[in-house]
């Protein structure tokens, strides 16, 4: 079983991404937090395989909460799960330790398939950052989707 830590400031959202991986028998939302403080104090209890996680969030951004949470736990499987695909945004996330970004408006087509990825130890982003993507990290060893 896959534990999963959810991060987003809108609940209405967490809600239904939280509804379409319960339908999944292998995975398991463990934990849920609004912002980066709240999963930071949230992380060592849970200690998820995989946290998911928005960027743009009060108190402590998911940049913050990635960059910080890949140093004191190394192994952690990062996902980011945004609204925004800018070539900025890309390069933060993957330097803060993102192993796949996907964008809120293809969710539905891409979340699983960025999870079982990075289960795998791959890389995935969505299909409109797979150009922004290669720029700066070049084809290999990406699963760009």
């Amino acid at each position: 079983m896959v534990a999963i830590m959810l991060v987003d400031d809108n609940v209405w959202f967490r809600v239904r991404v939280k509804m379409m991986l319960d339908t999944q028998p292998d995975l398991n939302v463990t934990a849920e937090a609004s912002d980066g403080e709240e999963a930071l104090r949230l992380f060592e209890n849970f200690r998820p395989d995989i946290l998911i996680s928005d960027l743009e969030m009060p108190h402590k951004n998911g940049f913050q909460l990635l960059s910080q949470l890949c140093k004191q736990f190394p192994g952690t499987k990062c996902i980011v799960l945004s609204a925004y695909g800018s070539k900025n945004y890309l390069k933060r996330a993957v330097k803060a330790g993102a192993r796949a970004y996907v964008l809120k408006d293809s969710c539905g087509e891409d979340l699983l398939p960025a999870i079982r990825t990075v289960m795998a130890e791959g890389t995935f982003f969505s299909a409109q950052l797979e150009n922004l993507a290669s720029e700066f990290m070049g084809t290999e060893g990406t699963d760009a989707n």
